[in-house]
């Protein structure tokens, strides 16, 4: 997660961006994939918790605080 609010998902192979996902007003603090590893959960010191889908790269939806 960056300070701008958005989480990238980077290749460690090519060390290249392959997906970014804007959601936060504020800097993201925490992240949490499930298992399968094809959703992730994030959190922002703007209190919101956003689930997104990796394959789809979309929001699925959020938790306002």
């Amino acid at each position: 997660g960056y300070a701008d609010g958005s989480v990238r998902l980077w290749d460690p192979h090519t060390k290249s961006v392959i997906a970014t996902f804007n959601g936060h007003k504020k800097a993201v603090t925490a992240l949490a994939f499930d298992r399968e590893g094809v959703r992730f959960a994030s959190g922002s010191q703007d209190t919101d918790l956003i689930v997104w889908d990796v394959v789809g790269e979309a929001g699925l939806f959020r938790c306002v605080a």
